[in-house]
């Protein structure tokens, strides 16, 4: 390793404590921070293309560029925060190129570390809706019992959404897809995850019609298979299906009004306490999702309307994730694995 590859690792260090930090403490990522971050590591690779020319640039440009698609696709379908988003395009600018080098015949392998901090986001939310579990010591069998149809409804998004994505992949790549089964398993998790969180693709007749076209293609390009590994994937799918519904009971979080801040998300209910006040500032109905993240100015007209409604002490938030902490965890499990497999 060159010493400008040890000084960009040093700022990735710094720079991921830090937002991890700052993501648990505040929620927020300072933009200040993630220039310095990226002027930084534009100096050093001028620096290094300089003393040792292009050779192996082209691999680590397209690693880059990948990150960032994936990123901005998350960010613009409403999954990710503009600050995770930002963060992780950084991170992959000070990623050195000795370690952007393929992964099991993987060229492009950096957006790895995404997964893994999807994975891990996915279990801290299992693990945070275990303790709120039993801290609110809530029964949860009458609400699968209800939600049955919702249970049924939610695996057949999974399986339709995993399922096109498994031809798409198999059509452009073969069958080499199922000589990599965990990373196809972990690819699968992802977008069974990520589809539930975009509320486009929770159109019943969108679901149905991707469920019928991905048999139907997988049929025709022998793409479906019945071994005990994929029964296994499918078998964790439906698991999955389960723990969303389960998760999506503990993601809301009651607080005083007055401790509202910029960036805090109403729930649909609470935000509908607004719909017939006079006020044009307060928020509309929130979609649960990023595009509802309440403005100071919002939070301002919240705190005036509670004045005038003394009954209304509280609201429902739904609670954050430190998207961060995941994010130079997974870098962190990409740079391991790189040492280990070099």
């Amino acid at each position: 390793m060159t010493l400008l590859s040890a000084i960009k690792l040093s700022i990735l260090l710094a720079l991921g404590i830090y937002a991890a930090v700052s993501d648990i403490c505040s929620g927020v990522v300072r933009n200040s921070l993630l220039l310095a971050a990226s002027i930084a590591a534009v100096i050093i690779f001028g620096i290094e293309w300089v003393l040792f020319g292009f050779e192996g640039w082209t691999i680590q440009a397209a690693n880059i560029l990948f990150v960032a698609v994936i990123s901005f696709l998350l960010f613009f379908s409403h999954v990710w925060a503009g600050g995770d988003c930002k963060l992780a395009i950084v991170m992959s600018l000070l990623i050195p190129k000795e370690f952007c080098v393929p992964f099991w015949g993987i060229t492009l392998s950096l957006p790895l570390f995404l997964i893994v901090a999807f994975l891990l986001g996915f279990l801290y939310l299992i693990g945070d809706s275990a303790v709120q579990f039993v801290k609110r010591q809530t029964n949860i069998g009458p609400s699968l019992r209800t939600g049955f149809g919702a249970v049924l409804f939610c695996i057949l998004s999974n399986m339709a959404y995993v399922g096109i994505f498994n031809v798409i992949l198999f059509a452009l790549l073969g069958p080499v897809i199922y000589d990599y089964p965990l990373i196809l398993f972990s690819l699968n998790l992802l977008i069974a995850f990520a589809s539930g969180r975009i509320r486009i693709f929770q159109n019943r007749v969108l679901i149905i019609s991707v469920f019928s076209a991905s048999v139907v293609a997988g049929l025709l390009l022998h793409q479906i298979r019945f071994d005990v590994v994929t029964v296994i994937r499918y078998a964790a799918i439906i698991i999955i299906a389960l723990l969303r519904l389960l998760i999506a009971q503990f993601n809301y979080e009651e607080i005083p009004i007055r401790q509202l801040q910029p960036g805090m998300i109403l729930t649909i209910t609470s935000s509908m306490q607004f719909a017939n006040a006079e006020d044009d500032g307060l928020p509309g109905i929130s979609t649960e999702d990023l595009r509802s993240r309440l403005t100071a100015s919002e939070v301002e007209h919240i705190y005036r309307w509670a004045e005038s409604n003394p009954e209304v002490t509280a609201v429902a938030i739904v609670r954050k994730i430190p998207f961060a902490v995941f994010l130079i965890l997974g870098m962190a499990f990409y740079i391991i694995l790189g040492v280990y497999l070099k």
